[in-house]
């Protein structure tokens, strides 16, 4: 109990950092995000938040469309129609990139800190400013390589 009021007092302090109104609802969206490793379709999170905070797809869409405006929330393409969405790079206390394993289609997340290049190695290497990356490497993952799917 005490741990999930500590990460509510998380991502209400962030919501209330980006003018967003810390509701029940958009509060547990948030803590979902944060707490996770990867990326999250918008069913997943549906699926996590099922027993302590039901909603509908409408209001979790609003929500989400909402963090993205704000820059709680990136959004990205998971290779198909479906988006996929985690908590932005400042918000999660880091700049980060994805990996999308095309075997198991999961979608992780990966430090930008653990590359060879940043937005300002990039910045002095091309004759423009980078504010802002957004990568996605496609491949097999650790486990699926050990699973040898």
């Amino acid at each position: 109990m005490i741990q999930t009021r500590l990460r509510d007092l998380r991502a209400e302090t962030r919501l209330e950092r980006a003018g967003v109104e810390p509701t029940p609802r958009r509060t547990a969206v948030l803590r979902c995000l944060l707490d996770s490793d990867s990326t999250l379709p918008p069913r997943e999170i549906l699926e996590r938040l099922r027993g302590d905070m039901p909603m509908n797809k409408v209001t979790l869409y609003r929500i989400l469309d909402l963090f993205v405006d704000a820059r709680l929330v990136e959004r990205h393409s998971s290779g198909g129609r479906a988006f996929h969405y985690c908590a932005a790079g400042a918000e999660r206390g880091e700049e980060h990139c994805h990996f999308h394993c095309t075997r198991c289609d999961r979608t992780q997340c990966v430090a930008l800190a653990d590359l060879p290049f940043t937005p300002q190695t990039l910045s002095a290497a091309l004759p423009m400013r980078v504010e802002r990356m957004e990568l996605r490497f496609d491949g097999v993952c650790r486990d699926c390589l050990r699973a040898g799917s």
